[in-house]
This record gives structure tokens, sequence and C-alpha cells, in this order.
């Protein structure tokens, strides 16, 4: 909204998109080893169905697959302006909609690492007791 008001435009580049995408393949490699530890933590002998532990680790295991797919979902709309677009329009920047759905979806990205982060300590602190 505030970008659609004040007329922001957002410059995309290929650096831009690039970074997208190399977060989002770490995300994809954090999901991976989330999954293994998932695995470990369950057939661990001491930690039973009922501990808070293995519900943490499955809770970090939905935040960062789904953190996986509002990356996937920004580095293709990134695609499109940088592969499909002529570079002169590209490089006058793009609508101010399109800026807002934009600057919405980085910051969701961000509020969703924010919670990996979150769950991340809580499983932390458990395992530390």
């Amino acid at each position: 909204m505030i970008c659609w008001m004040r007329g922001v435009e957002l410059y995309v580049s290929d650096v831009l998109l690039s970074g997208v995408a190399i977060l989002t393949g770490f995300l994809f490699g954090l999901l991976v080893h989330v999954f293994s530890l998932g695995i470990k933590v369950a057939d661990d002998p001491r930690h039973e169905s009922g501990d808070k532990l293995p519900t943490l680790i499955d809770e970090l295991r939905a935040n960062v697959s789904y953190s996986c797919g509002v990356g996937l979902l920004i580095t293709v709309l990134l695609v499109v302006p940088v592969a499909f677009i002529e570079p002169s329009i590209v490089a006058a920047g793009l609508s101010s909609d399109m800026t807002a759905i934009f600057s919405t979806l980085f910051i969701h990205l961000i509020l969703t690492l924010l919670m990996v982060i979150r769950r991340v300590r809580a499983a932390y602190k458990v395992m530390a007791k």
C-alpha cells in the first residue's frame, strides 16, 4: 500500500535475482538437514512421541518448507522481468503495483525466516535441558 501511494519503483537486476535464488537454494539445503535431524530424533529412544523436541523439529521443518516455497515464488516472479521484458524497460523500474507485491513477498519471507530462527532457539532450549 505504501509503495503504491508513494509511487515507489523496484529496479530488478540479475544481481537481485541471483541473491534470492541463492537464498532459496540455501533454504533447500537447510530443509534437507532439518529433515535428517527429524529422522534422527524420531529414531532416538530417549525421545517419546509426546516429547516437545520432535514437535518442535516438525514445526521447524514446516516453517523451512514454507520459506522455501516463498523463496521459490519470489525467484520465479523475478525471472519474468529479467528474462522476458526488454532491459531498457526493466532499467526504468517496475510499476508501483509490482513493487508493492515484491515488497510484501520479501517482508513475508523475512518474517518467515525469523520464525525459523525462533523455532531453532526453542528446539535448542529443549535439547540443552
